[in-house]
């Protein structure tokens, strides 16, 4: 989480060598030996062409001998996602074994379902996501058509207020 991030002691006692945050609340791109990538945890955000960088941030720290924390504010959903994801290509793990995996770790982890499906698409894309991949274009496809009807189903569900209402208290 990114209470741990910002804790020097913690950081310390466990070793820390490399950080790899995954949120907007906070980065940390001045300190060295971190990488940062912007992304709510939004199940519309595209974290998966994301995921390759991130995994190579990870083995690099981990070839050179050092300990990686990758966080994001609370550490349930997208750092979950690219722990996961680094799983999934190092091991060639599945997407329910590497959550599974991890889930023994820490219970409370929790992708969003966009995540999830994102998860699926690394695979898919034999963990190459790119705008040259079929899969990950395909993905892109039907990610946009569902961010379309998401916003769609918004608009349609905003209440309209006639302006001769007046609410008080």
């Amino acid at each position: 989480s990114l209470s741990a991030a910002l804790s020097q002691d913690v950081l310390k006692k466990l070793g820390i060598t490399h950080l790899l945050s995954v949120c907007t609340e906070h980065t940390f791109q001045s300190r060295p030996n971190a990488m940062t990538i912007t992304v709510q945890d939004s199940e519309y955000e595209d974290l998966l062409i994301h995921l390759p960088d991130a995994c190579n941030f990870i083995q690099t720290a981990l070839d050179q001998g050092g300990k990686v924390l990758v966080h994001c504010m609370m550490g349930i959903s997208r750092s979950t996602t690219v722990v996961c994801a680094y799983l999934m290509m190092s091991q060639r793990l599945s997407v329910s074994a590497a959550i599974k995996y991890v889930r023994k770790r820490r219970p409370q982890v929790h992708p969003n379902y966009g995540f999830m499906k994102q998860l699926h698409a690394f695979a898919d894309c034999r963990y190459k996501p790119s705008c040259t991949n079929s899969e990950y274009i395909a993905w892109k496809r039907r990610q946009k058509r569902d961010v379309t009807k998401y916003l769609n189903w918004i608009a349609d569900s905003i209440p309209v207020v006639p302006d001769q209402i007046y609410l008080t208290r």
